[in-house]
């Protein structure tokens, strides 16, 4: 059974600096399975955080914008 978290009404994703790269978390609607995402975790009964590493500037690309603006539409319906 996975844990649930409570994750603020007011973010919808976040950034961890680590030595040599970024960790990117964002939340979704549901689960995606995807080889970039490093880590899922569900944060509510309708909410899954998810976690890609960033290790160049190349990794900011297109999938990612979109995955963060499906994130920033979905805190916005709340």
């Amino acid at each position: 059974m996975m844990k649930l978290y409570r994750v603020s009404k007011y973010h919808f994703g976040a950034v961890s600096v680590r030595p040599d790269h970024l960790h990117l978390g964002f939340i979704s609607d549901r689960e995606i399975g995807h080889e970039r995402i490093i880590r899922t975790k569900r944060v509510g009964p309708s909410r899954v955080g998810h976690s890609v590493k960033l290790s160049s500037p190349e990794d900011m690309n297109s999938q990612l914008m979109e995955w963060l603006s499906r994130a920033y539409r979905l805190h916005a319906r709340q």
